[in-house]
């Protein structure tokens, strides 16, 4: 296994394949974050793993199996192997960071399936979640990994803005969630990315 600080998609598997050998029953995960864009194949590489697992049964099994392969809690969410540096920031139902989904991601048509093993089905979010997700909390690596995926993908963003607006909803601050959509606007337009429908929703929108 690889030692460099940040985790690229050949150690992620690696981890998944030692996961997949101890589990006795069949779980799925989602990757959300810089992950999902790693797998994606929009960044060479993430820091720190950002994991959903939303059926509780499956995150029981996941957290017993890691903690008897010796991983520890190092964040709220996260757990270290002693032998690496990556954290597993593993979120149980369906909830990222603070961010709801909309739909239960383990539903059809709500991920994408990255990779099945025996006992592991990994998928990631759908972009649109993604950006939102990102979005929601709004630094300048979560602007600048949106407009990866909004260039990458050929998303159409009137449906982007309007489950952006619907998600914000159930936010516990939708004026946040306009506020930071607008760097992202601000951005693209710099980059001379046509943002004209999240322009106009946010121009309509009073949270």
């Amino acid at each position: 296994m690889s030692a460099h600080y940040r985790l690229e998609v050949d150690d992620f598997y690696e981890v998944l394949d030692e996961w997949n050998a101890h589990l006795k029953s069949r779980i799925f995960i989602a990757a959300c974050g810089g992950t999902a864009l790693t797998l994606y194949g929009h960044k060479e590489s993430t820091q720190d793993v950002d994991l959903l697992v939303p059926d509780p049964a499956h995150y029981r099994l996941l957290i017993k199996v890691i903690t008897e392969l010796g991983y520890t809690p190092a964040t709220g969410n996260g757990f270290r192997h002693p032998r690496e540096p990556w954290i597993f920031d593993l979120f149980r139902g369906q909830t990222i960071f603070q961010t709801g989904l909309l739909d239960p991601v383990q539903e059809s048509g709500k991920h994408r399936v990255i990779k099945e093993y025996e006992r592991i089905v990994l998928s990631c979010l759908n972009p649109d979640d993604l950006i939102i997700s990102k979005m929601f909390r709004g630094t300048l690596v979560d602007v600048q990994d949106s407009i990866v995926m909004i260039k990458a993908e050929n998303l159409d963003l009137r449906k982007l803005a309007e489950r952006y607006k619907e998600t914000a909803g159930y936010y516990y601050s939708p004026a946040t969630c306009k506020k930071n959509l607008g760097y992202l606007i601000k951005d693209m337009e710099e980059q001379q990315i046509d943002a004209t429908p999240l322009r106009e929703m946010s121009e309509k929108w009073t949270p």
